[in-house]
């Protein structure tokens, strides 16, 4: 009978980890499609404020290429994903 409930014990203990690190794993998760969101939409600031050959020069500093950023704003603009507030 003990060994039963040390196994049981030993399986709520490993749900509780699993569980632990399912809740971290989504909220990081979730703070990443936000901050993802955040920076097509600063992208897409930029391009609206800056002009041409200063968005260009934007680009270019960047720490992605220039076609993720293009993604970037799209996913910002996009009307069911970038409406995530």
């Amino acid at each position: 009978m003990a060994k039963q409930t040390l196994e049981l014990k030993g399986e709520v203990e490993v749900s509780k980890k699993i569980e632990d690190y399912r809740t971290r794993i989504q909220t990081a998760w979730q703070q990443s499609i936000e901050k993802i969101i955040e920076v097509g939409r600063l992208l897409n600031q930029a391009n609206e404020t800056l002009e041409k050959d200063d968005y260009s020069k934007l680009e270019v500093a960047l720490p992605f290429s220039k076609t993720v950023a293009s993604y970037l704003r799209k996913i910002a603009d996009h009307p069911i994903i970038g409406n995530q507030r």
